[in-house]
């Protein structure tokens, strides 16, 4: 699968891609999800002009950025941040934990 950054942030797909329906409100309820609880992570290198970025999390913006959306956006009213789990990121680096990664080094357009 290739992923493409277009216009207005948003990202494009191409190749083989397969999307599934999920109840996500039974899925999200608490947040955020520890890296082993995970299946997969596909990462995206970005490459051209701007610097390839390392994949990374930063456990104080996630959970700043989890008590906005909580206090904010409808979707995320309900959901329960989970303490535990914000704890078991890394302050700011590669989770050690992390499942089996799915790279893709997409070339991605110039953003103009």
């Amino acid at each position: 699968m290739s992923v493409y950054l277009v216009k207005g942030q948003q990202y494009k797909y191409s190749g083989n891609v397969i999307n599934f329906a999920q109840d996500v409100n039974s899925i999200a309820d608490v947040l955020p999800f520890k890296p082993a609880d995970l299946s997969a992570i596909l990462i995206v290198s970005r490459t051209g002009a701007n610097a390839i970025k390392q994949f990374c999390v930063c456990r104080e913006y996630d959970r700043q950025a989890l008590v906005r959306l909580k206090q904010n956006h409808i979707y995320y009213r309900d959901i329960t941040i989970d303490k535990l789990s914000l704890k078991t990121l890394p302050k700011d680096g590669i989770p050690e934990d992390m499942p089996h990664a799915l790279e893709d080094n997409a070339q991605l357009p110039n953003e103009n």
